[in-house]
């Protein structure tokens, strides 16, 4: 196919159908002045690869740090299981292994709406007990600063959700889900 599918209002949508469309948006959501949002719900036995698309900015004076970690309902998966290699680059290209962590570290934003932070992450199989992993890739606007992340996740636990936060103060912003169809 080389379009994605036309469906009408009404149309009765058959599995074919369905099977036809590749990535399926399952929310999108708003957060205004969060220290930790959470969003649940979204991972299921119904997709194995998911895409996050995250715009936010902060209301402090300087650069904010975004993080992720899982969750499931109210339960938030924050030991020191959480492993990135990638890099950054504000002046120059800087490589990023951290021993482990409680979170990882997505993406920095800045204190304008107009300059908003922007990170792109593909997580697999979060919704399966086994280790989880995910490849995250981000840009700050006003600086243009850039991240590349390699993800990894040591638990075998099936999650439900996320919650994104900063390192400091508070992030207003969007976050869009969508499933991979296998």
């Amino acid at each position: 196919m080389t379009t994605p599918p036309d469906f009408a209002v009404g149309q009765v949508l058959t599995s074919a159908h369905m099977d036809a469309v590749g990535l399926w948006l399952i929310d999108k959501q708003t957060f205004t002045a969060s220290s930790a949002y959470d969003v649940n719900g979204v991972f299921s036995s119904d997709f194995q690869n998911y895409r996050i698309i995250v715009s936010a900015y902060t209301a402090h004076s300087s650069l904010v740090s975004v993080n992720f970690q899982y969750r499931t309902a109210s339960t938030l998966a924050n030991g020191s299981d959480y492993y990135t290699k990638g890099w950054y680059n504000f002046t120059s290209l800087t490589n990023y292994a951290p021993a482990a962590q409680t979170n990882w570290y997505v993406m920095d934003c800045f204190n304008n709406a107009a300059y908003q932070g922007r990170a792109v992450l593909d997580v697999f199989s979060p919704n399966e007990a086994t280790r989880t992993a995910g490849v995250s890739s981000a840009i700050e606007t006003y600086n243009t600063y850039t991240y590349q992340f390699n993800n990894t996740h040591a638990v075998g636990t099936a999650y439900t959700g996320f919650r994104l936060s900063p390192n400091t103060s508070t992030i207003t912003g969007t976050v869009a889900i969508y499933g991979y169809r296998d």
